[in-house]
């Protein structure tokens, strides 16, 4: 990495969250986590991640939802978005929402990492 990417991680564990952004941040990574997707357009304005991690179980608005909202907005319809989720249907629920990518719950850090490095991260 020529600059440190910023990463948003979004779910309404905050153990998931502090795991996540501990890994990553020493791994070089800018991380901001939100605890659920309420003023989440405004937030990814102000932070201008290069990637999303979305979780789909979270109260008021879900990842798939919050996926949608992204996708249709021109500010961050190009931020590529993984949805995270322990849901049987991941994968059609991802497709379904435009998501860039997939991962199933539970999963290791190394697993979410390598599924970091696959996706374009460009300044």
């Amino acid at each position: 990495m020529t600059s440190p990417q910023r990463i948003l991680f979004i779910d309404d564990d905050p153990d998931t969250l502090a795991l996540c952004a501990n890994t990553f941040r020493k791994n070089g990574y800018i991380v901001q986590t939100l605890l659920g997707c309420e003023d989440l357009l405004e937030f990814v304005e102000r932070f201008s991640p290069h990637l999303i991690f979305m979780d789909h179980n979270m109260p008021v608005i879900c990842g798939t939802d919050a996926i949608k909202l992204l996708k249709s907005h021109s500010n961050s319809n190009h931020i590529p978005v993984i949805l995270f989720s322990a849901e049987v249907t991941i994968e059609q629920l991802a497709s379904e929402c435009g998501a860039d990518a997939y991962l199933k719950k539970p999963f290791r850090m190394d697993t979410l990492i390598d599924a970091t490095e696959r996706i374009a991260l460009i300044d």
